[in-house]
């Protein structure tokens, strides 16, 4: 009862001079500075810097070399083993196997002319996501017309055991050219 009234007492004195809303708003700031403080301070991921940004660009960079060269076998040691695709107007691609098998259907019938250009890499622990567009052409080894690519892309990475970094998912869709 004494701390009770020490309690109501002192929420007086401390808050009397404030509002319902001044009070409830003050209230929650309180709580939030507190939470920040409780994640900021837990074991949560937190950011590795810019040696796994540029391991990240580099396999960016080494993924459109081996597109652009039609070496499936150099493009999937970059994808997770689990890896999803997620191809516009086509079915979910699940697996590696699976992916391999796409890839080779493809460059029987095309040669890529691709670049990659990252708008936005994040990291948090063991993942990261990068989003940006690609753009080229595909040529066709029938001796069509070739095709202009104009993609924009979402790719979730993962980091192995061995800390080098996967491809675990990517989507893509057509991105109208400006």
């Amino acid at each position: 009862m004494i701390l009770t009234a020490f309690s109501v007492n002192s929420s007086q004195k401390l808050f009397g001079r404030y509002n319902h809303f001044q009070r409830s708003a003050l209230f929650g700031l309180v709580v939030g500075l507190a939470l920040l403080a409780y994640i900021a301070s837990s074991g949560l991921p937190k950011p590795r810097g810019n040696a796994d940004k540029a391991q990240i660009k580099k396999l960016l960079d080494q993924l459109m070399a081996a597109d652009n060269a039609g070496g499936v076998d150099q493009i999937m040691s970059f994808y997770a083993d689990d890896a999803i695709t997620m191809p516009p107007n086509d079915n979910i691609v699940i697996g590696k196997e699976a992916i391999a098998a796409r890839y080779k259907a493809g460059f029987a019938k095309f040669k890529m002319e691709v670049s990659l250009s990252s708008d936005e890499l994040e990291i948090c622990g063991d993942w990261a996501f990068n989003r940006g567009k690609t753009s080229g052409r595909l040529i066709w080894h029938d001796g069509s017309n070739p095709t202009p690519l104009n993609d924009k892309y979402l790719m979730i990475l993962r980091r192995q055991a061995g800390k080098s970094w996967k491809i675990a998912r990517l989507m893509w869709s057509h991105y109208p050219k400006n």
